[in-house]
């Protein structure tokens, strides 16, 4: 859309805009021939790969703004790796600066005064996010512990709502499975939390992941995408392959049912988040690529970061 184009151009010459940070194809793309019209310097911020590299327009698009970018940042090696083979980039073109949240002021309770053991997934209800998964895994729980009092809960909206409302309904699992709708509040449903559970077929870095790390929530999540990265199975996490509800249903049993490792993994994701993925890092990183830093000497390669995953 020219007019899209011509309307950037007109704002970052009005404002006197020095650096434009862009994020995800559209806005990556119109953001980078904006910057090169104006010539001001265009950070490119790409957060994971679904329905990005489908068709050839959009990688030859990327292609275009990319060499039209100062700096392209993955949030994660296996994103920047992703993109890297896919568009045939030069090596350590696209940089790793992982997301970062604030430090939280409250964190999960006592995992040894738990009654009724609470599992929590977060995430806009889409087909990718995997909750098909979870109410399968729900059905095979019940199966393995009928006299264990735990519940599923899963907070967001979206397209797949329905659908999971008869997925529950046909599995019976009614008593065990809640969809919450869209919550406002979710550290405060991450504090009552015995385990955080994200089944996604495909992720980059998720941000909800990292809430819960931060709270020192025991996580369960698929081993896709940058979630490696974050977690190092049994120390900080549990990881299971995408896609499969009975690897997944066995290991949130496995943290519901063992205090000590609940206690090992939510110090271990501790530790991980206050090493990685603390606010002020990402804005340092940030900072320094706006302030005209090059690119190799911020953040890490997809190399590097791919050797952090566990």
């Amino acid at each position: 859309d020219p007019g899209c184009v011509r309307a950037l151009v007109k704002v970052l010459r009005e404002r006197n805009i020095d650096v434009l940070h862009s994020h995800d194809f559209t806005l990556v793309f119109y953001g980078a021939l904006s910057s090169r019209l104006v010539g001001v310097r265009h950070v490119a911020t790409m957060h994971g790969t679904v329905n990005v590299l489908d068709a050839m327009r959009r990688r030859l698009a990327l292609r275009v703004a990319f060499a039209a970018s100062d700096a392209v940042v993955a949030v994660s090696g296996q994103t920047a790796r992703d993109f890297t083979e896919a568009l045939f980039l030069r090596p350590g073109k696209a940089r790793v600066i992982y997301n970062g949240i604030p430090t939280p002021s409250i964190h999960a309770p006592d995992v040894s005064t738990e009654a009724t053991p609470v599992i929590l997934a977060v995430g806009n209800l889409r087909a990718i996010k995997g909750h098909t998964h979870l109410v399968d895994a729900a059905a095979i729980l019940d199966r393995l512990r009928p006299d264990l009092p735990w519940r599923i809960d899963i907070a967001g909206e979206g397209d797949e709502r329905r659908a999971l409302e008869e997925k529950i309904r046909r599995l019976e699992m009614s008593h065990r499975v809640r969809l919450l709708g869209f919550r406002d509040d979710v550290a405060r449903l991450l504090s009552r939390a015995t385990v955080f559970v994200m089944p996604s077929d495909s992720e980059g870095l998720p941000l909800a992941l990292l809430e819960s790390m931060s709270m020192g929530v025991p996580i369960v999540a698929s081993r896709v995408g940058g979630i490696p990265e974050a977690i190092d199975d049994h120390a900080s996490g549990r990881l299971v392959p995408p896609a499969n509800p009975e690897a997944l249903a066995r290991a949130m049993l496995e943290i519901c049912e063992d205090p000590e490792l609940r206690r090992r993994i939510s110090s271990g994701a501790l530790k991980r988040f206050e090493e990685r993925f603390r606010a002020e890092t990402m804005v340092d990183h940030y900072e320094r690529l706006y302030l005209g830093d090059a690119p190799s000497n911020i953040g890490l390669s997809a190399e590097e970061a791919c050797h952090l995953d566990a």
